[in-house]
């Protein structure tokens, strides 16, 4: 590999082209992100950070860190009991059964079968936009502790 330092100025280095993206088929230019790609865990191919966390993350609601979406269906937070789902209860539900939702034209409809309610909202958790929220592992572990500390205070 030539130095940079000491090449002719005008002297192009044979470099590899970026990588594209599988998803979008941008090229992956930023340096960080070309360095160590991420892969589409169904086939291994090269996909851009922005397509990697539309497909396979989500932003948990409590600790707004990106969290993968394999445990983004364990538990339900609802904030926003007062408006379109007033028969829910404000706080965390555990889900116990699938689908716990039902997609119409218009909205999104929960399905009460589906769900148990297991803990007030922690201190802290707001959900951004929706009424509705997921939570990351870590996160899902407080609302466990916490549970699991109230029933043993209750017993």
């Amino acid at each position: 590999m030539p130095d940079i330092d000491t090449m002719p100025a005008g002297a192009v280095l044979n470099a590899e082209p970026p990588p594209a993206c599988s998803y979008c088929g941008d090229e992956i230019t930023d340096p960080e992100e070309r360095a160590d790609p991420r892969r589409d865990p169904n086939d291994d191919e090269v996909m851009c950070d922005d397509c990697y966390q539309e497909h396979f993350e989500f932003t948990c609601c409590w600790c707004k860190e990106y969290a993968s979406t394999d445990v983004q269906h364990e538990m339900l937070v609802i904030e926003d009991a007062d408006n379109e789902m007033a028969e829910y209860r404000k706080g965390v539900y555990r889900v116990v059964d699938s689908p716990y939702w039902s997609d119409g034209m218009i909205e999104c409809n929960l399905v009460p079968s589906s769900l148990e309610w297991i803990a007030e909202l922690p201190d802290g958790l707001h959900v951004d936009y929706y009424s509705c929220g997921h939570l990351c592992a870590e996160c899902q572990g407080k609302i466990e502790a916490a549970v699991k500390a109230a029933e043993k205070g209750g017993e």
